[in-house]
């Protein structure tokens, strides 16, 4: 056998190394949350749900929100962007 040698990997189950997931930051606290689907879910077959949500605020601005600070969105008013704003002073 000569000295070159390939390794072949196995792609049927996806390892860490070949798992990777959508991410966007939070406009609140500004972690790193997961987004579901994507071509990422499609090829690590990963799926699951998304730790976040799109939201458009009654001031007309739009927001990518992790659950942690939607829960924390005043409950007595309609939400604006002064409110995601103060998340992050939190």
């Amino acid at each position: 056998m000569s000295g070159n040698t390939t390794r072949e990997e196995d792609f049927s189950t996806p390892s860490a190394k070949h798992v990777r997931m959508s991410t966007q930051r939070c406009d609140g606290c500004d972690e790193r949350t997961r987004i579901a689907g994507g071509i990422s879910d499609f090829w690590s077959q990963a799926g699951g749900s998304s730790g976040g949500v799109d939201l458009e605020l009654a001031d007309g601005s739009e927001h990518f929100l992790c659950f942690d600070c939607v829960e924390r969105l005043p409950d007595d008013r309609e939400a604006t962007a002064a409110d995601v704003e103060a998340l992050t002073v939190e």
